[in-house]
């Protein structure tokens, strides 16, 4: 009996997860709340009747982390077409979505290694300049504005990697946030290229760019769900095989690992430069989602508010980066009156979570010892 229970927290919870998402939303009418769950519902239950004994054999995702993952998918994708059409909450749940992908390459740096990135702002504006810059400027089509992001910033963190990554712990930390800093201030200082403190206007989007005002928001939320999927499974295919494992090695026991033949310093430099080419996905998403940029999108401020967000989903859990960028961005919408206090309403979250991590702990130990 307590096995079965067991295989059915995972389906659960992610139903209701979908059934907060989906009356969160406000569908049209509870018909549609009703096939909406069910829908989530269905997609839960075959990932753990498909997926789970082939996952509980691998080290990493987890297979809860999938079976979520499964059902947010499905929320993500099946939400607008059981909606009443209203542009503002398909504006809102698209930045949502770009929130989600600024969140996944903690997966790779945070949740594979465990190295804490303060600058992962930066690479998100330099992806969004060079993407609105490329195709506003040169004419490229904007269909390529994300792929144009992430390689330069993939670029950009190649070539800083070697120097970031010989540090280790809060001094690699320090040094990242340095990073921000000097990224913000050459934003605001590059006004030929960024524009200056009035940021870039009018940016593209692929939805106004494909069927003008017909629909454009829900053209642009498929377009950003597309590339978050895509960005999800990157993520969890780059934590799978022996790859992963010397990864994990590195965050578990460096000196271990690193006598076993792991190098540290590459092994690194793939996981720095891998998180800044989402990062840089993510910027140009962002600049096609909301039409401006300015230099304070990008500062230290949100790199820390990002990080936190990340933390607060769970240490880089992709399932957890989803759900928590959805929530602040709908909490936000709701809330807007206290949106000058989301960062309290972070730390005060992540505060509550480690204190309740730290007592499990207790208790788990305490229960080992016999006590």
């Amino acid at each position: 009996m307590r096995v079965v229970k067991s295989s059915l927290i995972f389906p659960v919870a992610a139903l209701f997860l979908a059934g907060l998402f989906a009356v969160g939303m406000e569908l049209e009418s509870p018909l549609a709340v009703l096939a909406f769950l069910l829908l989530a519902a269905a997609v839960a239950a075959l990932a753990n009747a498909y997926l789970g004994k082939r996952l509980r054999r691998a080290a990493w995702p987890k297979p809860a982390s999938v079976m979520v993952v499964g059902s947010l998918a499905v929320a993500i994708f099946a939400l607008p077409l059981m909606q009443s059409g209203d542009p503002y909450s398909i504006y809102s749940e698209s930045r949502a979505l770009v929130l989600s992908a600024m969140l996944l390459p903690f997966v790779v740096t945070l949740g594979l290694t465990g190295i804490v990135d303060l600058g992962m702002g930066a690479f998100i504006g330099v992806g969004a300049y060079a993407s609105t810059r490329l195709t506003l400027g040169c004419g490229l089509p904007v269909l390529l504005g994300p792929l144009l992001g992430g390689a330069i910033s993939g670029l950009l963190a190649v070539a800083l990697g070697p120097l970031l990554l010989r540090t280790r712990g809060h001094y690699f930390s320090l040094a990242t946030a340095a990073f921000g800093l000097v990224a913000y201030n050459l934003f605001v200082r590059a006004a030929y290229v960024t524009g200056g403190v009035d940021g870039i206007r009018n940016i593209p989007g692929v939805g106004l760019s494909l069927v003008g005002d017909s629909h454009p928001n829900t053209v642009s939320y498929y377009w950003v769900a597309i590339w978050v999927l895509f960005i999800l499974v990157f993520c969890l295919r780059f934590g799978g095989g022996q790859f992963g494992r010397c990864l994990r090695s590195l965050k578990d026991e460096e000196e271990a690992a690193t006598g076993c033949g792991v190098d540290p310093v590459q092994y690194r430099q793939y996981v720095y430069a891998a998180a800044a080419a989402i990062a840089g996905v993510a910027g140009a998403l962002h600049a096609q989602t909301v039409h401006y940029i300015a230099p304070g999108d990008f500062d230290l401020q949100f790199g820390i508010y990002l990080l936190a967000l990340a933390v607060l989903g769970g240490s880089g859990n992709p399932a957890g980066c989803i759900a928590s960028a959805f929530a602040m961005t709908f909490l936000e919408e709701k809330l807007r009156a206290f949106g000058d206090y989301r960062m309290l309403s972070v730390a005060v979250a992540i505060l509550w979570i480690m204190l309740s991590r730290v007592k499990g702990a207790q208790r788990r130990a305490l229960a080992v010892d016999g006590v």
